[in-house]
């Protein structure tokens, strides 16, 4: 009984805080039609390609529909697999994080790798996931959260996955996405953050890239107008729900960012209440010679987590 009272007033303490904090990515949890086939397999699992409807339908056509490759491990076992999804970055779906998908389902987890607005087969040409068009990028950041949360849905339907043990992982834009996502989402068991930050306006305003700089400061985009209109989607907003989870989370920073400044992935790593956190020495992009590393403990991290 008092096992069962614990349960309870943690249930409540969580969903107070979400009364405290009302979320912009909510949506309705309806059914919905999907699509799988298979794309191609290996020794050790098979990709499927898979597409669903995003939750948020919006005036774009190509990009009301989220396409994902999905990760199966082969295995005779009846047990169903633990999953995660996983996030790319802000130049698209790349080669590291189809790796991490491959690597995690070539040691038992099962992996659904998503394509996020305005990318790959959701793009129109014209837009961009962050845009000068401030509030377009506000909705795209709903939006790619939408997205990943019916993608938990899609993963808890399929047979051969445990419900109950799915995380989320992402690299950099993904992996700010991915923060959101664990803290509005208590679905999400265990996550890896690897070069997230906090802080999105001043993360825009000190980014290393100096073209990006110059064309910020022509179109008057400074940092309190950036922070008034992405407040509300910053991950600092939603940190404090996954806090008391922190155990259930793993960070990954560089010491030389310089497109997610240390000081917001700081801010990210304080408000998530100080989870277990790797800093690695480079720059946002150097960093990736770590990426052995980086894979070998991403997994075991989920191997941990998301065990029975």
């Amino acid at each position: 009984m008092k096992r069962i009272l614990l349960i309870l007033a943690i249930c409540g303490s969580w969903l107070a805080a979400v009364a405290a904090h009302p979320s912009v990515f909510s949506y309705r949890r309806i059914a919905f039609k999907s699509s799988m086939a298979l794309k191609s397999q290996s020794d050790a699992y098979r990709v499927y390609t898979v597409r669903y409807p995003s939750p948020m339908i919006r005036a774009f056509p190509t990009d009301n529909t989220v396409y994902g490759l999905f990760y199966l491990p082969k295995s005779k076992s009846p047990v169903r697999k633990p999953a995660v999804i996983v996030l790319h970055t802000l130049g698209g779906p790349n080669d590291v994080t189809l790796l991490l998908a491959a690597y995690l389902a070539r040691h038992g987890i099962a992996a659904l790798h998503l394509v996020m607005p305005f990318y790959g087969p959701r793009a129109d040409g014209v837009h961009h996931f962050l845009s000068t068009n401030v509030d377009l990028t506000v909705q795209n950041i709903r939006q790619a959260v939408m997205d990943i949360r019916r993608g938990a849905n899609w993963l808890a339907d399929q047979p051969e996955i445990n419900p109950a043990r799915i995380g989320i992982a992402g690299v950099s834009l993904g992996a700010t996405l991915a923060s959101v996502s664990f803290c509005v989402d208590p679905r999400f068991r265990a996550g890896v953050l690897i070069l997230a930050g906090g802080n999105l306006a001043k993360g825009l305003v000190a980014n290393g890239l100096m073209a990006t700089r110059r064309k910020m400061k022509a179109l008057g985009l400074n940092y309190a107008f950036l922070g008034k209109k992405l407040a509300v989607v910053d991950p600092l907003k939603y940190a404090p729900l996954g806090a008391k989870r922190r155990a259930d989370l793993l960070m990954f920073n560089a010491r030389q960012d310089e497109i997610v400044p240390p000081a917001c992935a700081n801010a990210l790593w304080r408000a998530l209440g100080k989870p277990r956190r790797y800093w690695l020495y480079g720059g946002h992009y150097s960093t990736m010679i770590y990426l052995p590393d980086l894979l070998d403990k991403t997994t075991k991290f989920f191997q941990r987590k998301l065990s029975p």
